[in-house]
């Protein structure tokens, strides 16, 4: 039958010692001086006192208790816990070598949206919302009657304002009227019951000087500015319809002041909680044991961030003894197998790292990397969007103003290459300057967030969220 384990466990102390000279005193009566690894588990329970940090793993009990005699002489209370299964080890370091700049992030094929949900989240709804059923082309008759007619051969256009039902299946119709989409044809309504029926339907309706429709007698007026739905068709080739009230309510959610805005929001907040005791590691001045923190953080993308406190804090100091230090450290965070679907943040903030250890050449090439890889993995429009203004809050957050006017001008190079045609383009368009206004609004800068806001097409769109900003 083998020996029992025992984890060696610190509870208290009542030293009067100063912590960072009795982690050292430990480290010496323990024979393992130099070890970055212990002197920050034996720091984290000096300063922090939770009694569940494993100073020493896997020993026998009368090691332990020799441990125990050591530590108490030391005015250090330990116990002694049966080991569990689960191993205690050091992180393992990844040689420099191996993670050369040009290759250190790993291949992937599935991103993520890492820190910012959307209502239209899912992958597969665009593909669901193409599907439209007889019924709703029946709604969309009933309701559309310039649409049918224009479909028909009337090919005039109207001013008519019409309640639409659904996005997807304004944009079959809209296509319809441009004659792209066959769709329409495929009904089994008779068109004499539909003609009825939309006979009825504009009779009740009794709009303002406007006329029931017929195959016979297609309505002229002019021009009519189109309401905020997206669903209405286009109605001449200089009027761009705007965007609906739930499409608006979105960018409003986008401009409404949250963490999301700020430095340092991560999913689960991890970074959030490990603050205080990176804080406290700095203080101490121990930028060393500061990194072996970040690097044991569970969230890939909080240990970078934290790492890039460090490195600012050095930095600051004007202190470059730690510099490869936190090169490896990052280049560490960024291979993890968990940190696959968050590359493009992690390769920005290897860049920034970069920035802080005076290699703004290296600095600049793994930014670009950053933006393609941005690109090349979203999976829709606005994860692109929330994985570069990311980027921008993290860059503005440490004055990186060479790299933060790079990605702003690449937003406003995807905003100003997005077409207005389509209501989902438009939405693109609009979320992005929403997105820079939002970021303004975080920094306490509403008037850098009203010129970005003029920046949003259609008027009636800008006239709305611009009354919403003069409301925070």
């Amino acid at each position: 039958m083998s020996e029992a384990l025992y984890d060696l466990v610190i509870t208290r102390h009542s030293s009067v010692k100063p912590v960072e000279q009795l982690v050292q005193d430990l480290l010496r009566i323990m024979e393992e001086t130099g070890d970055n690894y212990l002197e920050y588990k034996l720091s984290e329970a000096l300063l922090f006192g939770q009694g569940n940090s494993v100073i020493l793993g896997s020993i026998t009990f009368k090691e332990g208790q020799h441990f125990q005699q050591l530590f108490l002489e030391q005015k250090v209370e330990t116990r002694l816990n049966p080991t569990s299964k689960k191993e205690t080890r050091k992180p393992e370091k990844i040689p420099a070598d191996d993670l050369d700049v040009e290759d250190f992030a790993p291949e992937h094929e599935e991103i993520e949206l890492p820190y910012e949900e959307t209502p239209d989240q899912p992958v597969n709804k665009q593909k669901k919302q193409k599907i439209i059923t007889g019924a709703s082309l029946v709604a969309v008759l009933l309701t559309g009657a310039a649409g049918y007619f224009i479909f028909e051969g009337l090919n005039k256009e109207t001013g008519q304002e019409t309640q639409q039902p659904t996005l997807s299946q304004n944009t079959d119709t809209a296509v319809g009227t441009r004659g792209k989409d066959t769709s329409l044809n495929q009904t089994t309504t008779p068109k004499s019951v539909v003609a009825a029926e939309i006979k009825n339907t504009t009779t009740k309706q009794k709009t303002t000087a406007t006329p029931g429709l017929s195959p016979q007698q297609p309505k002229q007026t002019a021009a009519v500015t189109p309401d905020l739905s997206p669903q209405q068709p286009k109605q001449t080739a200089a009027v761009t319809p705007g965007l609906s009230p739930q499409q608006l309510e979105k960018l409003t959610a986008i401009l409404k002041p949250n963490e999301r805005t700020t430095f340092g929001y991560t999913d689960g907040k991890q970074y959030l909680k490990s603050r205080p005791r990176l804080n406290r590691l700095l203080e101490l001045d121990k930028p060393s044991l500061g990194l072996v923190f970040a690097e044991n953080i569970k969230d890939p993308y909080a240990a970078a961030l934290s790492v890039l406190v460090v490195a600012n804090s050095e930095q600051q100091k004007k202190r470059n003894l730690h510099y490869d230090e936190i090169l490896l450290t990052m280049r560490g965070i960024a291979a993890r197998p968990d940190s696959e679907h968050l590359t493009p943040l992690l390769t920005s903030a290897l860049s920034q790292a970069h920035t802080m250890t005076g290699d703004n050449k290296t600095a600049d090439k793994l930014l670009e990397r950053a933006i393609q890889e941005a690109k090349t993995g979203a999976e829709k429009p606005e994860q692109e969007i929330q994985w570069l203004t990311r980027m921008l809050i993290n860059h503005q957050h440490f004055n990186h103003s060479h790299g933060a006017k790079k990605l702003i001008d690449t937003l406003e190079a995807i905003a100003s290459k997005t077409p207005l045609d389509a209501p989902e383009n438009q939405l693109t368009n609009s979320r992005i300057y929403s997105h820079l206004a939002s970021i303004a609004i975080g920094r306490g800068d509403k008037k850098a967030a009203a010129r970005w806001l003029k920046k949003i097409p259609v008027k009636k769109n800008r006239e709305y969220l611009q009354a919403y900003l003069n409301e925070i």
